[in-house]
C-alpha cells in the first residue's frame, strides 16, 4: 500500500513539471479538424475534457492500448504527437526508468472505462465561504485516490489523509466510492483547477474548476476624495474598484439631480457609467456631492461620496434696499449671499469703525443656512433703535476668492396723526325749572 502512495506521488511530480504543462498548452491551442471552422476551444468544460484526454494518453506503457483506442480518438495524430514528445523528453534518462518501473508494478486489474466519470462539477463560491468537490470512482477496490491543485502544482491529500499544510483543507470519503475535498473559508488564491486521480493503468483523473467571486471594494489610491476647483474650470472625478467579476462603476448626484457635464452646452444625464466623470466649464450649480457606485452582482454593492467644491468670490443681494422702522422698535436687516468657500460676513454702519463683527446688547448677528451649499442669509438685528441709529448699513462678505459689499438704508417711520373724527357732537339736554315768578311771567304773556 505504501508503494502505491509513493508511485502516485512520483506521477504527480511528473504531471506538475514544466514539460507536462507544455503538453497541456500545446493541446489547448490545437484547432478542431472536423468542424471546418478551426476555432479554438475556449469553453471551460471543453478545456477540462482536453486536460483529461491529455493525461490519460501520456502513460509511458500504453502503446497497445493506444492502438485499440485509435477509432475513439478524433485526433489520432495528436495522440501520437504527445507520445513522441514524451519519449523524447524522458527516454534514456533516470526519470524514464522510474516511470517504466511504476508502469510495471501498477495493477492490471483496471476498472472498465465506462465506470469512470470524466469530470467533477465546477464550483462557483463567494470568498469566505466553503467549497466542496465530489469525486466518484465506482469499483475503486484497492486503488488509492489523490487530490491535487493543478494550477499551483500542489499535492493536497491522499485518500482520507491531508498532505497540504493549508489548514483550510479537509477530506472525507463514503463507501470507498465517493470522495470529498472541502476548502474552508475560500480565498482568491484558491481559484483554479482541482484534480482527483487514481493510480490505475492508465491513470484516471477527474478535473473541476473552482471560481471564487469577490464583492467589490474601492482602490483608495486610485479613487478621488473631496476637492475644490475654481469656477469655470474643468474637473475629473476618478473611481476604481476591484472584485470578481470586475465591478461596474456608475455615477450619480447625491441630491438625485441630473449631472451637468458642461455648463455652457447644458449637456446632462441622470447617471454616468465608467471610471471617470469629466465635467467641463464647471459652474457653482454643479457643486455638490457625487456618488460613485460599484457593483458586480456580488453583495454588497458599495458607494463612495465625493464632494466637489466650486470656488468663487461672494455675491451679495438685498431684497429690501430701504427699511423703515419706528423709534424704540427692533428691525432686522437681511442680505442674501452666495459664496464658496463660505464667506466671513460682518456689518458696518455708514463706513464707520469699528466693524460690527460680534453680537452684543445693541446688535445681534445670525445666519440662516440653505440646502444649497453656497447660499445663506446673513441677518443684523438692531435693538431699541433711536434717532442716531437711522443710517446706511453695509453688509460685507469676504473669502479667499475676493470680497463684496452691499448696503441697506434704515429710515425712521413717522407716526401718522390721528384720523379726523366722523361722529356728530351730542346736544346737551335742556332742564326746566318751574318757579312762582316764572309761572307769573308765563301767565302775563298769555
Amino acid at each position: 500500500m505504501v508503494s502505491m502512495v509513493i508511485m502516485a506521488g512520483i506521477l504527480i511530480k511528473f504531471i506538475s513539471s514544466s514539460k507536462w504543462n507544455h503538453h497541456l498548452s500545446t493541446r489547448a491551442n490545437v484547432q478542431n479538424d472536423g468542424d471546418g471552422g478551426g476555432h479554438q476551444q475556449h469553453d471551460l468544460d471543453e478545456r477540462i475534457s482536453l486536460k483529461i484526454q491529455r493525461k490519460q494518453h501520456l502513460h509511458p506503457n500504453e502503446h497497445d492500448d493506444d492502438n485499440d483506442d485509435k477509432n475513439k480518438n478524433p485526433h489520432p495524430h495528436l495522440h501520437q504527437h504527445h507520445h513522441h514528445n514524451y519519449h523524447q523528453n524522458n527516454g534514456g534518462g533516470s526519470n524514464g526508468g522510474i516511470l517504466s518501473f511504476i508502469g510495471r508494478h501498477i495493477s492490471s486489474a483496471t476498472p472498465n472505462n465506462s465506470d469512470w466519470p470524466n469530470t467533477m462539477k465546477n464550483i462557483t463560491v463567494t470568498v469566505g465561504r466553503d467549497a466542496t468537490f465530489e469525486c466518484v470512482f465506482p469499483k475503486l477496490k484497492d486503488f488509492r485516490l489523490v487530490w491535487f491543485h493543478q494550477d499551483h502544482h500542489v499535492l493536497l491529500a491522499t485518500h482520507d489523509t491531508v498532505i497540504s499544510k493549508n489548514g483550510r483543507i479537509s477530506v472525507r470519503s463514503h463507501a470507498n466510492t465517493t470522495f470529498y475535498l472541502t476548502i474552508h473559508d475560500v480565498q482568491e488564491k484558491d481559484r483554479g483547477f482541482y484534480m482527483c486521480q487514481v493510480n490505475t493503468k492508465p491513470m484516471r483523473i477527474q478535473i473541476g474548476y473552482l471560481e471564487v467571486n469577490v464583492p467589490p471594494s474601492f482602490i483608495e489610491e486610485k479613487t478621488s476624495s473631496d476637492f475644490d476647483i475654481a469656477e469655470n474650470s474643468s474637473a475629473t472625478l476618478n473611481c476604481l474598484a476591484k472584485g470578481r467579476p470586475e465591478p461596474q462603476i456608475v455615477w450619480r448626484r447625491e441630491d438625485e439631480q441630473p449631472i451637468q457635464l458642461d455648463s455652457q452646452t447644458n449637456e446632462s444625464s441622470l447617471t454616468i457609467k465608467g471610471q471617470y466623470l469629466n465635467l467641463k466649464n464647471v459652474s457653482r450649480h454643479q457643486m455638490g456631492a457625487y456618488l460613485c457606485i460599484a457593483s458586480n452582482g456580488i453583495l454588497p454593492t458599495i458607494s463612495k461620496r465625493i464632494f466637489l467644491g466650486v470656488s468663487f468670490k461672494p455675491v451679495i443681494r438685498t431684497n429690501k434696499r430701504l427699511v423703515e422702522a419706528a423709534i424704540s422698535s427692533s428691525p432686522i436687516l437681511e442680505c442674501h449671499i452666495e459664496s464658496y468657500p463660505r464667506a466671513n460676513v460682518y456689518w458696518q454702519k455708514n463706513n464707520q469703525l469699528p466693524l460690527i463683527v460680534y453680537s452684543d446688547r445693541k446688535y445681534t448677528l445670525s445666519m440662516n443656512e440653505s440646502i444649497i451649499p453656497y447660499r445663506f442669509i446673513a441677518r443684523l438685528k438692531i435693538s431699541d433703535i433711536q434717532k442716531n441709529d437711522f443710517d446706511k448699513y453695509n453688509c460685507i462678505g469676504k473669502n479667499k476668492m475676493g470680497n463684496e459689499r452691499n448696503f441697506i438704508q434704515l429710515l425712521e417711520r413717522k407716526r401718522p396723526p390721528p384720523p379726523p373724527s366722523t361722529k356728530k357732537p351730542l346736544r346737551r339736554p335742556i332742564t326746566m325749572t318751574t318757579t312762582a315768578s316764572n309761572l307769573k311771567k308765563h301767565n302775563q304773556k298769555l
